[in-house]
Order: structure tokens, then C-alpha cells, then sequence
């Protein structure tokens, strides 16, 4: 999840229901060791700590906070993966290494080592941010619906989220000559079907 879900209120109440959890933890920091984490010296990219929460019955670890440095310090919180090496990040830069100033600059790979845990958020990360595009700039519920009651925004994001996936499940789903044209026409067609649903309607 990305971080309007993460927290460790978030992950500890999805591990009472069996689930596991991944988030990059940014302002919901309640609970999240922030201070500890920020002050510990990361010396070089792909440097982390982690802190555990250890189940005293089990003796197993139910929950981990982690810190990662890439360009800056990025945190998660995570009940599920491990903290092994994950696939290493490599990326093409320029970097000026002659010391004369006329020189020009010269292309290096940077490689950054990076948990499993990091490595599988970041596997996915660009889906979250394709369903928030979609959700925000297309279907546009929040700002079509404004309104500065707290329950009814986080109702209607997390509706939102629900018709962008089933947007995503009509289209892998259905024969290629059925498909949507664009969002908009799908979303359309879900309003009719959802003002006109006469399921469990019973007739007096």
C-alpha cells in the first residue's frame, strides 16, 4: 500500500485478520519509530536499519520497521517478506569524475542494494500510482463530490479504488471487441448499471 494506507495501526489490524501487509509510511506515523530511525547514520545508498516487534507468546516476528536509503530515507512497515538482498537497483548516470572542469562527464552505473521487502514494493508500486492517476484524473470522485467530512472522503476513496479495479478486471477480462474505449465509458456504463440495480429489491 502506499502511504494514505500505511501505518502500523493499518498492518496490525490486518494481521488480526490473516492478512499480510507492505506500506511506505510517511505522515501516518503513529506508533512508527521515527525518531530512532531518522537519527541512525545511513552511510551510503542501499544502507538500512530495522527495528522488530517480537511476539512474547511465539517468540516470532510479527512486525518490522525498516529504513532504506536510495536518494533519501524511505520508510515502510511490513508483517510479510523477507529482509534479504532483493534484486539489486542499477541505473545509468553521468557523473563529472575527470577533475578538469572542461572535461565532459562521464556514464556510471550506480548500484543500490535494497531489502526484499523494498524490492517488492517498488515491483508494485507503479500499479498504485496507475489506479491513483486513474482514480484522481479520470473518474475524478473527489473533486466532483467535495466535502470536508473525514468519513465521507475515505468512503469515497476507498469506493473509488473499487470501480478503478473493476475497470482493470473488465478490461482483462472480456473479449478484446467488449473492452472500454476509456475509462470514462466504462464508468458511465457502471453508474447506469448501479442507479438502475434492482438486486435484492423486493417488489411491494
Amino acid at each position: 500500500a502506499d502511504s494514505y494506507f500505511a501505518s502500523v495501526q493499518a498492518a496490525v489490524v490486518l494481521i488480526i485478520f490473516g492478512l499480510t501487509f507492505l506500506g511506505n509510511v510517511k505522515t501516518a506515523s503513529k506508533e512508527f519509530p521515527v525518531k530512532y530511525l531518522g537519527d541512525e547514520v545511513l552511510a551510503e545508498r542501499g544502507a538500512r536499519v530495522v527495528l522488530a516487534s517480537i511476539s512474547e507468546e511465539t517468540g516470532e516476528t510479527e512486525l518490522v520497521a525498516l529504513t532504506w536509503l536510495d536518494r533519501n530515507r524511505r520508510c515502510f512497515v511490513a508483517t510479510a517478506y523477507g529482509l534479504g538482498e532483493g534484486e539489486e537497483i542499477v541505473r545509468t548516470r553521468y557523473r563529472q569524475i575527470d577533475d578538469d572542469p572542461e572535461a565532459n562527464p562521464d556514464k556510471v552505473l550506480i548500484e543500490v542494494k535494497q531489502p526484499i521487502a523494498v524490492d517488492r514494493y517498488y515491483n508494485g508500486a507503479g500499479i498504485i500510482d496507475h489506479r491513483n492517476k486513474l482514480r484522481q484524473g479520470e473518474l475524478r470522485v473527489d473533486k466532483n463530490i467535495r466535502t470536508m467530512d473525514w468519513s465521507v472522503r475515505a468512503n469515497l476513496a476507498i469506493w473509488g479504488i473499487d470501480v478503478c479495479d473493476a475497470y482493470a478486471l473488465f478490461q482483462q477480462t472480456v473479449h478484446p471487441d467488449n473492452r472500454a474505449s476509456c475509462p470514462k465509458e466504462f464508468f458511465c456504463k457502471l453508474a447506469d448499471q448501479l442507479i438502475d440495480n434492482k438486486v435484492g429489491v423486493r417488489v411491494t
